[in-house]
């Protein structure tokens, strides 16, 4: 919970804790190769085998969140020819060091990855060209031992084929998702170049030696050819042309480029999906159009950020009519719209037209009785260095805090990076856990607002964070008065 900014008004004691927590059926047949089954009516295009040792690859998430302990790996692949790659195989472990917390694996991501510029990682700036969620364990099946490491087979038939481009190198990414400490790794094999990537807990990319243990099937069905083009050519690009199989799926991707948006798939000019990634079943050759529009960007902010919310920014298609709307928290009331230093409209609920990038600001103001506490605007200000509790007025209002678990701190940044959604000082917990910080207010109170972000460094809104405030009247804790 970060920087409690409290319009006044509910009880009198309020107590604010946080927690984070950061197929159809078909027959199968035996491969040897030590990798598992495969289903019939395919061909293997392409494997890596066991070397018979226990060493694993780790690859393997903390469900359902993710933990420090994750770590992932890829290990790259070329064939030949085109190919639509229909089936995925592969062998893996729990590492015997980590027993005491091992948990079985719930389901699997299996994704396959471009290549950067220089064919020797995954394009991680660009992301998977194609994910997938298995949802379960792919067929786990045992697969014997060696050297102290119990190994399983496991088979995957992917949901649509990947059309491979021949002499083009792709990577695998099979990840495991567990409800423990992450020890699932994949066996440690040969038939590549006998290395592959991994990505550490410190976001640090490292080469291992040894190459992932797995194959990859083609269906063996007459094919059609699937064409997936892009309108205007300077809007964007497309993935998913190539050769499938009669009767399977295909999967058409569109990717916008800057200042355009994806708006439709069409066939012969007849819009057929406005999905950017199209799944559909293959009966024939089919020629696809992604078209892009031109667009603008829409920024909206609040004035103060703690007045209020807004919608409606967003990229938008240039000529488009967006409707916006501003609602103040309690204790603030909606002022007017600005734009450019000039006001716009003063209802809420207000309809702009995107004919160029373009900021507009929701003015919010206190209502008179309206005390905010950040740690800079109360009295005396609190800041790095100060230790709690502290006791702060501001418009009349005394509030005092004080911290009931965790050593909550007093930040004005967290490693070098500050949130959006508020500037100066605020509060900061000290651990990854339970938090709670009481405030006792000198009168009653009626609303009570929180301003907080989960200070993850990789984005604002992406680990679930939760936060309870409870009141209490008389400065007891009982009976409560509101949850």
């Amino acid at each position: 919970m970060n920087r409690p900014a409290s319009h006044d008004r509910i009880g009198q004691v309020h107590r604010i804790g946080s927690s984070m927590q950061g197929i159809a059926i078909r027959v199968l047949v035996l491969v040897l190769l030590g990798l598992g089954s495969r289903v019939e009516a395919t061909s293997l295009v392409y494997s890596h085998t066991h070397n018979g040792t226990g060493t694993t690859h780790l690859s393997s998430f903390w469900a359902p969140e993710g933990s420090d302990s994750d770590q992932e790996t890829w290990d790259g692949f070329t064939l030949a020819a085109n190919t639509s790659i229909t089936e995925i195989t592969w062998k893996g472990g729990h590492d015997p060091s980590l027993w005491p917390w091992s948990t079985p694996v719930s389901s699997f991501t299996i994704s396959i990855w471009g290549s950067g510029a220089n064919g020797f990682n995954p394009n991680f700036a660009a992301g998977p060209l194609a994910s997938y969620e298995s949802g379960n364990a792919c067929a786990e099946s045992y697969a014997g031992s060696a050297g102290g490491t119990v190994f399983y087979n496991y088979h995957y038939v992917l949901p649509a084929a990947f059309p491979a481009q021949a002499n083009t190198v792709y990577w695998l990414q099979v990840t495991a998702w567990q409800s423990n400490v992450p020890d699932w790794g994949m066996a440690v094999g040969t038939g590549g170049n006998n290395s592959c990537i991994r990505t550490a807990a410190n976001h640090s990319y490292q080469s291992l030696p040894g190459d992932n243990v797995f194959a990859l099937y083609s269906a063996d069905t007459p094919t059609a050819t699937i064409t997936a083009l892009a309108q205007p050519s300077n809007g964007g690009s497309t993935f998913g042309s190539g050769s499938y199989p009669l009767g399977g799926f295909a999967t058409v991707t569109a990717t916008a480029n800057a200042g355009y948006a994806f708006l439709d798939w069409t066939e012969n000019g007849n819009e057929v999906s406005n999905d950017f990634d199209y799944t559909f079943p293959v009966t024939g050759d089919r020629t696809l159009v992604a078209n892009f529009v031109s667009t603008r960007v829409l920024s909206i902010v609040s004035s103060p950020p703690m007045g209020g919310t807004t919608t409606g920014a967003g990229i938008h298609p240039l000529g488009a009519v967006v409707p916006i709307t501003a609602t103040p928290v309690p204790g603030y009331q909606f002022q007017f719209w600005q734009s450019g230093g000039v006001p716009q409209s003063t209802n809420p609920v207000f309809e702009w037209t995107i004919n160029s990038n373009w900021t507009l600001t929701a003015v919010f103001s206190p209502f008179p009785n309206t005390s905010t506490f950040d740690f800079d605007t109360g009295s005396p200000a609190v800041g790095p260095g100060n230790q709690l509790p502290a006791t702060q007025t501001q418009n009349g209002l005394t509030v005092s805090y004080s911290t009931l678990m965790s050593s909550w701190s007093i930040q004005n940044n967290i490693s070098g990076f500050l949130p959006q959604v508020f500037s100066g000082n605020f509060g900061f917990p000290g651990s990854l856990y339970d938090n709670v910080m009481e405030l006792h207010f000198s009168q009653p109170v009626t609303d009570l607002t929180v301003s907080y972000c989960t200070a993850d460094l990789a984005g604002e809104t992406d680990i679930t964070t939760q936060i309870r405030v409870r009141t209490f009247a008389n400065a007891t804790s009982d009976p409560v008065q509101s949850t």
